[in-house]
């Protein structure tokens, strides 16, 4: 309604090709800051987009996490809980007894879905998955894995904390 081209408000996005960078774009109903958001150039509104043409998350990661434990403040929280999930799509095809890598590696790539959908569908988070993954049975390369796929190692600091969010968010995936 706004004349983007997504079809809701409060949509998480990746694309590929347009790397590095990131980039969040914005509307305000109030008339100052629109107004400086003309006045600096950010265009007439009511969409604004605003544009880092670099993404430092090895650096940003471990910021936020000390800001979390030192500060006791969060740095990105959604406001009505989890809107999207980095999910794991195989990159090859993949055989059942087959021990996977993980993030960076050659059987497997992140990709984005809604979390409601992720949740319906079982889709297996791309953090989960480790060097000591196993599939369960034969995927075929460019689908999503799900949790009735692979046999994730349950033993891992990320698995344990991806547990107790879903807990806090009422999900019993895990």
């Amino acid at each position: 309604k706004d004349g983007g081209i997504l079809n809701k408000h409060g949509v998480v996005e990746y694309v590929n090709g347009i790397a590095p960078g990131v980039f969040v774009t914005v509307s305000t109903p109030n008339e100052e800051i629109a107004y400086q958001m003309s006045y600096h150039s950010m265009g007439p509104g009511p969409l604004w987009t605003l544009y880092r043409p670099f993404h430092l998350c090895n650096l940003e990661t471990p910021l936020s996490v000390a800001k979390a434990v030192i500060d006791g403040e969060v740095t990105c929280v959604p406001i009505d809980g989890l809107v999207s999930e980095c999910i794991t799509r195989a990159k090859i095809n993949l055989k059942a007894g087959q021990t996977i890598d993980g993030i960076g590696g050659y059987t497997t790539y992140g990709s984005i879905a809604e979390a409601k959908e992720s949740d319906e569908k079982g889709y297996v988070p791309y953090g989960l998955v480790t060097n000591k993954a196993v599939m369960k049975r034969d995927v075929k390369k460019g689908q999503l894995l799900t949790y009735d796929d692979i046999e994730l190692d349950k033993s891992t600091l990320v698995y344990k904390l991806r547990k107790e969010q879903d807990a806090m968010y009422g999900k019993n995936v895990l």
